[in-house]
């Protein structure tokens, strides 16, 4: 194994890593202000589609599970931001309740491999256009309130090394366009936010 494949490896492994903590920060931050406002709840369910999505396609094709391992990371702390919002929406219990019913049951389809798969093959084609765009309304919707209280500037720090990782790694790999485009994007995005972040945080001070 040479130095450059080394490199690489060590990349993925801190890549999966983070993304082990990557929405902690953001769990963190609702729970102190007690508050989800500046959050995009169409932004997180977008995410949580196309890391299920992900995830499943992985799942059914036998893949080894260190190769997606960040993407059953990335659903459990996606379910609690998601709880989280919706709890501090003051949406009702049954609310909360039957959407965690029908994702559950969703999940249970998958994992019995029952779920179609002529649908998991369209879910797979959207979920990276679905991807860019949950962070691109949640950037829209920081724009849009400049609130940014609730929102964390360390998990979108994070989301943005990871891409940046990602396209390190694949550049090295397979070089695959698609795929740079994605985390290209991606990335871009994610460094948008945080900066939106930073100056909207910062502008009271300045006031």
């Amino acid at each position: 194994m040479d130095f450059t494949e080394s490199l690489m490896n060590i990349l993925s492994i801190v890549t999966i890593t983070m993304c082990g903590f990557q929405k902690v920060p953001q769990i963190m931050r609702i729970l102190k202000v007690e508050s989800s406002d500046g959050i995009s709840k169409e932004s997180l369910f977008m995410e949580l589609f196309s890391y299920t999505t992900m995830a499943s396609y992985n799942f059914l094709n036998g893949y080894k599970l260190i190769s997606y391992f960040e993407y059953p990371l990335l659903i459990c702390q996606q379910l609690v931001l998601v709880a989280l919002v919706l709890f501090f929406s003051s949406q009702p219990f049954t609310t909360l309740a039957g959407i965690f019913g029908a994702y559950t049951a969703l999940v249970t389809t998958v994992m019995f491999k029952l779920f179609p798969s002529s649908i998991l093959g369209l879910c797979v084609s959207l979920a990276t256009p679905v991807s860019l765009s949950s962070k691109a309304i949640q950037l829209k919707h920081i724009l849009t309130t400049r609130n940014v209280e609730s929102i964390s500037v360390y998990t979108w720090l994070m989301s943005s090394f990871t891409n940046a990782t990602r396209i390190v790694t694949i550049l090295s790999d397979s070089a695959d366009r698609l795929l740079l485009t994605n985390f290209t994007l991606s990335s871009l995005l994610s460094c948008s936010i945080t900066l939106c972040c930073v100056l909207f945080k910062q502008k009271p001070k300045a006031e």
